[in-house]
């Protein structure tokens, strides 16, 4: 199983399972030798051929030395303390850092999950966060890790980790739409109430207002493979109260009083505190933006309306996204990758404060609502993460994604 490794079940009725271990191997097939019972050989696309001669109790590696192959990479991130040290993480949690800016990796420790998160610790150079089914913590660089989080459930994923400049830390988990606090580095944790107790939609993504922590946004996405106009279990949710309450803003996600087709299949959310701006991400649909307003501000306004700002691709699908600041008042970039049926190209495109009103005020303007994109030369893959260096001005990392 992934994330659990290898079970074995000894009832005739294989109704009880006894869990083994070995999730980091990235096991994919399981062979018995057909006259010597205990002994297994266990295949894995990430870590190559392994042997159990015990009944999968312990497991050793057959592979002469070699390194094991390793296919692509989910995440990578740049210390924010020290700009010569980057990690990167492969699909089956192996552990690559770099000492030197990404010209040169070695191989570090393993997590034992399929990562989905990973940044460094403003605390040292040499602490790391990185996610999965659990939230991790290394203080040595990636050659060990402790488990600092781990949700009730087994089967749920923390999707996304952020730490504000306060120190607190914030997390998301996908199943239940929950979004967990810390005030203490990870000793206790505090859970927000998600949107609705109603199954049917997973959370994506989420953002904290770092100016104001109790205002947060977060990406639900239907679980509904069919598309239903009236299915409202995704989209866009906004808490403007540390979450003991949530508010669906779909205004201009429906047009006429009819939703926008995938409206409800939220992939992104962030937050542009130099501009003002939320970002809301909808697989199939597209990219929007809208000003964040305070329900309590005096301002005698309708709800802000998300106008769509999305590059020139029918039936988009956002592999990355990235928000980077620019110096002084030159506003944000936002880069992004869109997949669309017949190609996939990378975009950036300005967003300063002076376009925040025709961004913001009306969804039918159409200067507003079809702002210029640029291309930019696409990377040789699709991609599965984007960062931005904090150190060297202009420098972007990717990962490569098949």
């Amino acid at each position: 199983l992934r994330d659990r490794g290898l079970m074995i079940s000894e009832d005739t009725k294989h109704t009880n399972w006894e869990e083994l271990g070995h999730a980091d191997l990235e096991i994919h097939q399981v062979l018995r030798h057909p006259r010597e019972k205990s002994r297994l050989y266990l295949a894995s696309r990430t870590t190559g051929l392994h042997l159990s001669k015990d009944d999968g109790v312990s497991v050793e590696p057959i592979r002469n030395n070699a390194d094991p192959y390793v296919p692509g990479l989910v995440t990578v991130a740049i210390h924010p303390v020290d700009p010569d040290r980057a990690m990167a993480l492969t699909p089956g949690g192996v552990v690559f850092i770099s000492q030197d800016r990404g010209e040169t990796w070695s191989r570090g420790g393993r997590l034992g999950m399929v990562p989905t998160f990973l940044a460094g610790d403003a605390d040292g150079s040499a602490m790391w966060w990185a996610a999965g089914r659990e939230l991790l913590r290394t203080p040595d660089h990636g050659a060990t890790w402790e488990t600092v989080y781990a949700p009730e459930d087994p089967e749920e994923q923390i999707l996304d980790v952020q730490r504000l400049t306060d120190g607190s830390l914030w997390l998301l988990l996908e199943r239940s739409q929950v979004i967990a606090h810390s005030a203490d580095g990870g000793k206790s944790w505090d859970t927000t109430r998600p949107p609705r107790k109603t199954p049917g939609a997973w959370a994506t993504s989420f953002a904290v207002d770092p100016a104001r922590p109790d205002h947060l946004l977060l990406a639900t996405s239907s679980l509904s493979r069919l598309w239903k106009p009236k299915d409202d279990l995704g989209g866009p949710w906004e808490s403007w109260d540390g979450w003991k309450t949530w508010t669906q803003r779909r205004v201009g996600l429906y047009d006429d009083g009819k939703p926008r087709r995938n409206w409800h299949r939220g992939s992104v959310a962030a937050m542009d505190p130099s501009t003002g701006l939320l970002f809301y991400g909808a697989e199939g649909l597209g990219l929007f933006a809208r000003q964040a307003l305070d329900p309590k501000s005096k301002k005698p306004d309708t709800p802000p309306v998300w106008v769509d700002i999305s590059p020139p691709i029918p039936t988009p699908r956002i592999n990355a996204f990235l928000l980077r600041p620019l110096e002084g008042d030159g506003g944000t970039e936002v880069i992004v990758q869109i997949e669309g049926e017949n190609d996939t190209r990378t975009f950036v495109r300005t967003l300063a404060s002076t376009v925040l009103a025709r961004l913001t005020a009306a969804a039918d303007d159409e200067a507003a609502a079809a702002p210029l994109w640029t291309d930019l030369p696409d990377p040789p893959a699709r991609l599965g993460s984007l960062v931005a260096d904090p150190h060297v001005p202009g420098r972007l990392l990717a990962t490569g994604r098949i």
